[in-house]
């Protein structure tokens, strides 16, 4: 967690925010952050624009405890098979237009 205060003060990303190749990490927590605009993304070949990735993780909880909208773009939780606690998020109060994409996830 200590490795990850420096997010602890952001409130909105205008792009991506990206989570990938973490090792052994028991928790990742943005307090504050609210809006996830998407003004850019990540595509993919199957049509996806994803805004929100945690891909290859060994994180134990990822916590948004402010987090109420994702403007634009999807969300993809990939090889991330520890990390559960994202099924407690309520994705489509949170996404205005996009899909939770779960891959490998939650084991």
């Amino acid at each position: 967690e200590d490795d990850f205060s420096f997010l602890h003060s952001v409130e909105y990303i205008s792009g991506v925010l990206r989570f990938q190749n973490i090792p052994a990490v028991p928790r990742v927590i943005l307090p504050n952050l609210r809006l996830i605009r998407g003004e850019e993304s990540v595509s993919t070949s199957n049509g996806h624009e994803f805004v929100l990735i945690i891909s290859n993780v060994e994180i134990g909880a990822l916590l948004l405890p402010e987090l109420r909208e994702i403007s634009r773009g999807d969300v993809l939780f990939h090889n991330s098979g520890g990390l559960c606690n994202y099924k407690t998020v309520n994705w489509l109060d949170i996404l205005s237009d996009g899909e939770l994409v779960e891959q490998n996830a939650c084991n």
